[in-house]
């Protein structure tokens, strides 16, 4: 072979194996996609729970409940707190893109009464809406029966957040509690439909100046930051209350009309972020 061959022989077999070094790199199955974040502790998850449900369905002492919450390396427990019969648990900074069991227990005077699991849960980007089972656990004596409520599951887009989140049983205290926390640092999902109503531009400006008093970071009830304000059933509330003109209570303004409407347009919309 003469030396003119060797040298072009030499020169497609570095080309080739660059190129397949180059490939190796940029072609990873699994790998996040542009834009994405596999991993960080941007996830938020809120529960709601209804006391009426729980008071007819379990006979409990809604005024001596607590909970315990576990997703992959956090754990967390305080008192459940209700405004206006509901109690929104919001626990961020959770670890994104990783799987694992989501468990909720919730105890009366320290006594567990009730547990759900949600199985091989994974928070991806954006939101997703999964259903949790509460089942009675050995503790509660007579009742009969699962309660399945939903739960909205979301990973955010971006670097790890700073704050700790407020979670639990909107009194604040010891771990990180007070329902309708913060979003952690978390980054608001792309919203879908641009034209439509959105939280960030059109809702967030209403609740800031008619809700916010009451109902912020730190309370059972959160209705200034999303995630947080996007249950629909706390939603259905608002307008209900607002409509009948006794939220925000005397003696502080009321929400007119034009907003109410906003709001109940951005519900039908899908909440959009």
């Amino acid at each position: 072979m003469s030396k003119w061959n060797i040298l072009l022989l030499t020169s497609v077999l570095v080309l080739s194996a660059c190129t397949s070094a180059r490939r190796a790199t940029t072609e990873q199955p699994g790998a996040p996609k542009p834009g994405q974040q596999a991993s960080g502790n941007n996830g938020t998850v809120p529960i709601v729970l209804d006391e009426q449900a729980l008071k007819s369905k379990y006979a409990l002492d809604t005024a001596n409940l607590s909970y315990k919450f576990s997703y992959l390396s956090t754990a967390r427990g305080d008192k459940i707190t209700f405004t206006a019969g509901k109690a929104t648990l919001t626990f961020s900074n959770l670890e994104n893109g990783k799987v694992g069991d989501l468990t909720l227990e919730i105890l009366e005077s320290n006594v567990s009464k009730l547990k759900g699991v949600i199985k091989n849960l994974t928070l991806n980007p954006g939101q997703n809406h999964v259903q949790m089972t509460l089942s009675p656990t050995a503790g509660a004596s007579g009742a009969v029966g699962d309660l399945t409520i939903d739960v909205t599951v979301e990973g955010s887009v971006g670097g790890n957040g700073n704050n700790s989140g407020n979670n639990g049983g909107g009194n604040g205290g010891g771990n990180g509690g007070g329902n309708g926390g913060g979003n952690g640092g978390a980054t608001l999902p792309t919203n879908p439909n641009p034209s439509a109503v959105s939280f960030a531009r059109d809702v967030k400006p209403l609740t800031e100046k008619f809700c916010a008093e009451c109902h912020h970071a730190g309370k059972a009830v959160n209705l200034v930051d999303y995630p947080g304000a996007n249950n629909g059933a706390m939603i259905d509330k608002v307008i209900a209350t607002a409509s009948a003109g006794t939220m925000p209570p005397s003696p502080r303004d009321k929400m007119p009309a034009d907003a109410i409407e906003k709001i109940r347009k951005w519900k039908a919309e899908g909440l959009n972020p």
